[in-house]
């Protein structure tokens, strides 16, 4: 994954590219804000501590506009099973990228 800014309109943009051809959809990071992006985080932590799967409460709702996903422990699937990625990983990706954008 590569981060960076560019300038539109006079206003910062913060993007997120995969670089990884396996976890190319989670390009969809570009979209978080800070408080969306903690809240995602947030909400894996729960999953990883407790090993469960989150299933009727999302603090993460706008996540679910973008693609879909679904928390099935230790893994999410997300579009639909084209990203399987686990838990930990995308809550690493996710720390990365809250840095980069509250930087």
């Amino acid at each position: 994954m590569t981060f960076h800014s560019r300038i539109f309109n006079g206003m910062k943009h913060n993007i997120c590219e995969s670089t990884n051809v396996d976890y190319y959809n989670l390009s969809f990071f570009t979209f978080f804000s800070a408080k969306e992006t903690s809240s995602f985080i947030d909400d894996l932590n729960r999953c990883i501590m407790h090993k469960f799967n989150i299933s009727d409460f999302y603090l993460s709702d706008s996540v679910e506009n973008i693609y879909t996903i679904e928390y099935k422990y230790p893994n999410m699937v997300i579009d639909d099973g084209i990203v399987i990625i686990p838990m930990i990983d995308l809550k690493e990706l996710l720390q990365d990228w809250l840095t980069f954008i509250t930087q």
